[in-house]
């Protein structure tokens, strides 16, 4: 068993998930975070500090006022696993969960029952990019919001986990889970967090992007024509390359992955 320092344990969670999913975990899933917020990604921290909402700048409020928010389906189950996980989502009756089997590394596991997708405009996002305004700033363009999630990160122990969500009432198209839903685990040795409430209040997770080149972005294959062009892209780890627990390797330059540690084109 190799414990974490609160610090290393989100750092390495926040980078398998967006490795899988090319996402933004909340390791605090409570902290508000919504479309049009702005702000950059902390290195120290490693969380999105707000400094504003495009919704709220004069300075482009004849752009943003032309456009809503976009809110998808309700998606019952959205389960994302690094690298390293194996196991299936199982959904009978009145529980939401499964098993999964970890290894001697590092994996990440993240459950959102109810999940919904808000967003903006991918038309503002345009309209923005011909102003300049969003240079140098890091702009949510979309969350997850739910109303029940559960985290796992593994503590390289070999272990196999239950995680379960269990309900008075069959687990279905209800918007909310409400108060008689509770989250049980079993075999659990890493960083476990859970909760559930009446309504979507959590965000454990969201899209962040920012009006750069594609020359050099980790992740990013070569492209001759297009390099050298700006455009919204997620934004890359402002850490380096990280070892199984979380420690930045010393070696390598933030954005450069080395050979063996191709990451996958998303």
């Amino acid at each position: 068993m190799v414990l974490l320092t609160r610090k290393l344990a989100s750092r390495k969670f926040i980078d398998l998930v967006n490795l899988a999913a090319c996402k933004w975990a909340n390791w605090d899933p409570t902290i508000p975070v919504e479309p049009g917020d702005y702000s950059r990604i902390d290195r120290e921290t490693d969380q999105f500090q707000k400094e504003g909402n495009i919704f709220r700048e004069t300075e482009i409020a004849d752009i943003v006022s032309k456009y809503s928010l976009i809110t998808g389906p309700r998606v019952d189950d959205y389960i994302i696993q690094s690298l390293n996980v194996k196991g299936a989502l199982e959904t009978a009756g009145p529980t939401f969960g499964g098993q999964w089997q970890f290894g001697s590394k590092r994996a990440a596991l993240l459950l959102l029952y109810g999940s919904r997708i808000t967003r903006l405009p991918e038309e503002l996002f345009e309209e923005l990019k011909e102003t300049k305004w969003g240079h140098g700033k890091h702009i949510v363009s979309h969350i997850h919001s739910c109303p029940a999630y559960a985290l796992y990160l593994s503590d390289r122990d070999n272990e196999t986990v239950m995680i379960n969500l269990h309900a008075d009432v069959p687990l279905g198209p209800a918007p909310d889970v409400g108060i008689n839903a509770i989250w049980t685990a079993s075999g659990v040795s890493g960083t476990f967090q859970r909760a559930c409430a009446d309504g979507s209040v959590f965000v454990p997770l969201y899209q962040v992007k920012e009006l750069k080149k594609r020359r050099g972005r980790r992740r990013q294959s070569p492209d001759p024509l297009n390099d050298d062009k700006e455009d919204w892209v997620p934004v890359d780890f402002p850490w380096n390359i990280l070892d199984d627990d979380g420690k930045e390797m010393a070696d390598v330059s933030v954005g450069v992955v080395p050979p063996m540690l191709v990451y996958p084109h998303y």
